[in-house]
């Protein structure tokens, strides 16, 4: 197996336990049609959105038609000139991708370090407790 192969295998048997996934919407329509700031308004609206990209936690008009809402599970594009924005959000999709792939490796590569720790302290101890044999 190669490098890569050792490395993306590492920080990806981490990622599957944890399931995380990023939705990226792209709507026509959204029902009431609001300025940005409007859909996080703390009630009726924002949970609505909350339920398919999570906490959301910023909203921008990208146009007179078109808003952005960005959440902590995905982002939704709306308005009738949504998918002209497609290659931005597939950019930010690749960031985001980027970003959760060097976050879980660190967290393997600490969890390593720490197993390669307690290997090396009964190493060192062997002598003085032969009953941790098997551990090692």
């Amino acid at each position: 197996m190669s490098y890569r192969a050792l490395v993306l295998s590492a920080a990806l048997t981490f990622f599957l336990f944890t399931g995380d996934k990023y939705n990226i919407i792209f709507a026509e329509m959204i029902n009431p049609k609001m300025s940005a700031e409007l859909y996080l308004d703390g009630k009726e609206h924002e949970s609505e959105i909350k339920q398919v990209i999570g906490d959301a936690y910023s909203s921008h008009n990208l146009s007179d038609d078109d808003v952005l809402i960005i959440g902590k599970i995905g982002l939704l594009i709306t308005g009738r000139g949504c998918s002209r924005y497609e290659p931005l959000a597939v950019s930010y999709l690749t960031m985001i991708c980027r970003e959760r792939f060097v976050k879980y490796f660190y967290a393997r590569v600490f969890l390593m370090d720490q197993t390669l720790r307690k290997i090396r302290d009964l190493i060192n101890h062997y002598d003085e407790v032969c009953a941790h044999a098997h551990l090692i």
